[in-house]
């Protein structure tokens, strides 16, 4: 019996749901479409790291950071739960401007 030995691809994993951890000034509603991934793939998630963090940075939250991605499997394998751990910052505003 011939042997093969091409690996193959495992099949994209659908991102079903999305949900933040630790955000308390930006709510989940907002911070939802900016994560724009439909497969877990770490070149889309580098992107929604992307936008995350510029939100978060024009909003005033300058040391914001992502600590971690999380995902679980689904049960009925048809995809997977992604969480987003997050680390909001103190805000950060501008007293005065001097010219």
């Amino acid at each position: 019996m011939p042997v093969s030995s091409a690996a193959q691809p495992l099949p994209a994993l659908q991102i079903k749901s999305v949900t933040f951890s630790g955000n308390r000034a930006i709510g989940a509603e907002a911070l939802r479409p900016l994560v724009q991934s439909t497969v877990l793939d770490s070149v889309s998630l580098s992107g929604d790291a992307a936008r995350l963090s510029a939100s978060y940075k024009q909003a005033g939250y300058l040391l914001f950071r992502i600590d971690s991605l999380q995902t679980r499997v689904l049960p009925d394998s048809a995809g997977v739960a992604l969480t987003v751990h997050l680390t909001e910052g103190s805000l950060w505003l501008v007293a005065q401007v001097r010219f």
